[in-house]
């Protein structure tokens, strides 16, 4: 009977750790990211002895003079490879190991760890880059660094013959207080169509952002200096914010799209 017992615990078991494989093409949570708060753990302490030739990095739209604080950005992490199934997880964090902000997933990744990491989904295993948002702190803001470990599977649902690549990227803080407010209106609000921005400012010195309540970035740049106007026909109805930013200067305003 013990004999049977072992043979019954081996069958239940051989699906079990298939299911640990095959959730990993689903994400990862927990702090694998490689970063000095996650212990420095990353996929490479499981997956390895692949080679892909692969490449990989982090994008943002920070400017080189530093974030701004409680401002939305654009971030990417991107590979390249002769893999047809990759993964990874991204978090930003002090030179402490603190993780500072908060992620707002895109197409094919998801947040996980109460917003301060992202991973890819299982249909995001197919991509090779993912876009999503990172919202710096809006208080006690300090320099911030982002650390992404990418994998490049050979797509077996184990950990053998994988490649994993280390990224990271720093930059430094431009804090609100350092920057000079500036004033603006937004007219026609509510509006369905275009919105034109009054202000004493040259607006096309600045970079322009809608975002929604989620604080999501929905457009970027879109300002036309011709008719001093940005369309947001193609917006869904609903509360946005325009905000303006500069290496001086920055400014945030509402209006409602019909």
């Amino acid at each position: 009977m013990k004999k049977n017992y072992t043979f019954y615990g081996v069958l239940l078991g051989i699906p079990l750790v298939a299911l640990t494989f095959i959730s990993n093409s689903g994400g990862k949570t927990g702090g694998f990211s490689g970063s000095p708060g996650d212990s420095n753990t990353s996929c490479s302490q499981c997956h390895s002895g692949g080679n892909f030739n692969a490449t990989g990095g982090i994008i943002t739209n920070i400017p080189g003079t530093g974030y701004v604080a409680g401002q939305t950005y654009n971030v990417s992490v991107s590979v390249t490879s002769s893999s047809t199934k990759h993964g990874f997880q991204i978090t930003a964090e002090d030179a402490s190991g603190n993780k500072l902000g908060s992620f707002t997933a895109g197409a094919g990744n998801q947040a996980v760890n109460a917003n301060k990491a992202i991973t890819h989904t299982s249909a995001g295993t197919s991509l090779t880059t993912w876009n999503f948002t990172w919202t710096a702190p809006s208080t006690g803001a300090v320099p911030v660094n982002f650390y992404a470990a990418i994998n490049a599977t050979n797509n077996n649902n184990g950990f053998s013959g994988d490649q994993v690549i280390l990224a990271s990227r720093g930059y430094e803080v431009l804090s609100n207080e350092q920057l000079e407010d500036v004033a603006f209106q937004v007219y026609p609000n509510p509006s369905d169509t275009h919105i034109f921005l009054k202000g004493n400012e040259n607006f096309s010195e600045f970079e322009i952002q809608i975002v929604n309540i989620h604080g999501q970035i929905i457009q970027k740049n879109q300002y036309t200096v011709e008719s001093q106007s940005i369309d947001v026909s193609n917006l869904e109805s609903g509360i946005y914010f325009i905000q303006l930013f500069n290496e001086s200067k920055k400014g945030n305003s509402k209006f409602v799209k019909l």
